[in-house]
């Protein structure tokens, strides 16, 4: 991973600051500019500010990111934090082959590129929070979210991401995805019967598939502009008698027993695997 823009909205000292990072970067500045601050932004995003044993790291995820109101800048305003960045080959592929849920041989090295990540914690009277969205965005507007307990997949078209104004790309998300809807049982059946298989297995089917990983339009596949399709597959579960390859390739990446998983039924999902790449990509040099 290789994050290029970092935007923070409403944590410690920052109301709106936009960050472009290389793949190393050096703080300076005055006494009482931030600089400690955006240290502990990177630190609570990466969890690297916490006992966790990783090696039984499965079911905390950035999802579970308990935003304290001490870190707002103001304690009655919402927080936000995104992420612009690139993946790696590995990286990608992994990520990928848990989201289609099967093997994956090759990526178009640009679907790597500026993939966006938006963590948005509301404002409330509580003294910490849980993200209250969670969105994952590709470059061909393929969209993965988690909204109101429920996660989601669609063609979410917010523009270009050079195009949008980072302190208002939470905004710009949240408009976007007002103007989707469940689909209906007629819309549904329409579908199907033009295409033999179900609107909600879309984003699984071998050609979504196909055509997404070429980085191709998507065109046939309009619906799920209109359209958010509920995820409804189970978790990723490590089985012992009938091992799969890149499932057991996600529990190495992550350094996670597979005997141990399987033997107490622990389950992982997409935001484990991004919380893994975040936390094993962002180091620190006092």
């Amino acid at each position: 991973m290789n994050i290029s823009r970092v935007h923070i909205s409403n944590l410690f000292s920052y109301e709106n600051e936009t960050l472009d990072l290389e793949l190393y970067n050096v703080i300076v500045g005055a006494n009482v500019s931030g600089k400690t601050n955006i240290l502990r932004i990177m630190q609570f995003l990466a969890s690297q500010d916490s006992k966790t044993d990783w090696s039984k790291y499965t079911q905390q995820s950035i999802g579970q990111l308990r935003l304290p109101d001490s870190m707002r800048c103001d304690k009655n305003e919402a927080s936000s934090i995104s992420l612009e960045f690139s993946l790696s080959e590995k990286e990608s592929k992994l990520l990928f082959q848990l989201i289609m849920r099967c093997e994956i041989d090759t990526i178009n090295s640009n679907l790597r590129d500026r993939i966006l990540l938006s963590i948005y914690w509301r404002k409330t009277a509580n003294e910490e929070e849980e993200p209250t969205l969670l969105f994952l965005y590709f470059p061909n507007c393929f969209a993965f979210w988690f909204e109101k307990n429920t996660e989601y997949m669609g063609i979410v078209d917010i523009g270009r991401i050079d195009d949008i104004k980072p302190e208002t790309v939470v905004q710009t998300i949240y408009n976007s995805l007002s103007q989707m809807k469940s689909p209906d049982k007629i819309i549904s059946e329409k579908f199907y019967n033009e295409n033999n298989y179900e609107l909600k297995g879309a984003p699984m089917h071998n050609e979504f598939i196909q055509e997404f990983l070429k980085l191709k339009p998507l065109t046939k596949f309009q619906l799920l502009k209109e359209y958010k399709i509920t995820n409804t597959y189970s978790d990723l579960q490590y089985n012992e008698k009938s091992p799969v390859r890149y499932i057991a390739d996600i529990f190495d990446y992550c350094n996670l027993s597979r005997r141990g998983l399987a033997q107490v039924g622990s389950t992982f999902r997409v935001w484990n695997i991004i919380t893994f790449i975040i936390h094993n990509n962002i180091g620190f040099l006092d």
